[in-house]
């Protein structure tokens, strides 16, 4: 399925996503406008394929953090599985030892590992986008395309060469509006917005890129 994103004139993007429905499927899911819009886009593509989401998307997986991640995703669930009306599966918690605070960088790498060990799937994905520079250089998280690993073909990165106001283009563009006030951005807060973390000011930047208004303080 192929899905564009204009997020202004200058900004224009194209993504391909392509679920394997013959693999069993994770992603993970931390109820945040990426992995919401990226769930929401491979179901769309599984359905296309004649399959149900459920029956290919084994495992939707949450790692409990510092900044309360594992809150959002249950409403976010919700609302994504009365817009498809179509049944997803349930959160799965992944408790990893000894992860502490954000979660970022090399933290996803090993997560990854972890999981992978621990649960029988074949491919997980992850909703990461490129860092926007300019905006906390020295606190810009690592993202998908720094991380490396023996493991090609079994982490899927379908927004990888994509920035912020491109997942909040296609998310308007799909209907997907109410997720401004489901999913939640800061580091630093478990409610609200702290206005000077990365995310929080690349959630802004990402609005005022793409054209629209966040309504939500989350």
């Amino acid at each position: 399925m192929i899905v564009e994103s204009c997020a202004g004139t200058d900004h224009s993007a194209t993504i391909n996503i392509d679920v394997d429905i013959s693999k069993k499927i994770s992603l993970m899911f931390s109820g945040g406008l990426d992995s919401s819009t990226l769930l929401y886009l491979m179901c769309l593509d599984i359905i296309q394929k004649g399959h149900e989401p459920k029956d290919v998307i084994k495992y939707l997986f949450t790692v409990p953090k510092a900044d309360g991640a594992e809150i959002f995703p249950p409403k976010v669930l919700d609302f994504l599985q009365e817009k498809l009306g179509k049944e997803l599966p349930p959160m799965t918690i992944a408790r990893i030892p000894k992860l502490h605070g954000t979660y970022h960088g090399m933290m996803v790498w090993n997560t990854m590992l972890y999981i992978l060990e621990k649960y029988d799937i074949d491919q997980i994905y992850l909703g990461d986008q490129r860092p926007i520079d300019g905006l906390d250089d020295d606190n810009k998280p690592t993202r998908s395309q720094d991380i490396e690993g023996p493991r090609p073909g079994i982490m899927i990165f379908p927004f990888n060469h994509l920035y912020k106001y491109h997942t909040i283009d296609v998310m308007f563009n799909k209907g997907l509006g109410q997720l401004m006030h489901l999913s939640h951005s800061c580091t630093e807060k478990i409610i609200g917005r702290c206005n000077l973390c990365y995310h929080c000011k690349e959630r802004a930047e990402g609005f005022r890129v793409a054209g629209y208004v966040d309504e939500s303080n989350k």
